[in-house]
């Protein structure tokens, strides 16, 4: 009778324990802890690998599963860990003075990423202080204390999820989403 107890008891708390902290998955159909060399296997081109400390990252145009609105991935390494970090960065939006479409692949991203991560709490950071005209936008954000845009998942999650609008230039910039597995924060410890 104590076993059947005890193992009741383990199974209710690891169900617990699974409903409280969602693992953010690796995306694109990669796999936390990929090595360079099995990537490459896999047909995966890295170009412009460097390195800083314990960690390097190296560009790609192209994953397994790509993202429609990607223009390329920066994939990093732990020297002990492997894959801990994906940033996809969106192709440039031009002409876009005020915004607009930058605003709208933002927020149908975001309400995919919200969806995904119900469970996980979210802070978004809309910070418009110093621009004074709707076409100075991405003019904006592109200024340190100008201006964000950007949403950060964490809480009931291991890693975490960021969205952010870039600014480049007047009416140009990027939609930039970056992941991190839950080990990231280890790999940095080294640097």
């Amino acid at each position: 009778m104590l076993k059947i107890l005890i193992a009741i008891t383990f199974v209710f708390s690891s169900l617990i324990a699974t409903a409280e902290d969602q693992a953010v998955e690796a995306p694109f159909g990669l796999e936390w802890g990929a090595e360079k060399g099995a990537l490459r296997g896999d047909g995966i081109i890295l170009s412009d690998c460097k390195s800083e400390g314990w960690v390097e990252y190296c560009t790609t145009e192209s994953v397994p599963k790509n993202l429609s609105v990607a223009e390329s991935y920066v994939l990093y390494f732990s020297k002990e860990y492997g894959l801990q970090k994906v940033l996809m960065v969106g192709e440039t939006f031009t002409n876009d003075v005020y915004g607009i479409a930058g605003k709208d692949r933002y927020a149908k991203l975001k309400g995919a990423l919200d969806s995904k991560y119900s469970g996980a709490t979210s802070y978004e950071y809309v910070g418009r202080t110093v621009y004074n005209e709707s076409d100075e936008f991405f003019q904006c954000l592109d200024y340190a204390g100008c201006g964000n845009w950007g949403t950060y998942w964490t809480d009931n999650i291991k890693g975490s999820v960021v969205l952010e609008l870039m600014g480049l230039r007047r009416g140009s910039g990027f939609v930039k989403l970056s992941y991190e597995g839950e080990l990231w924060s280890l790999s940095l410890i080294h640097i």
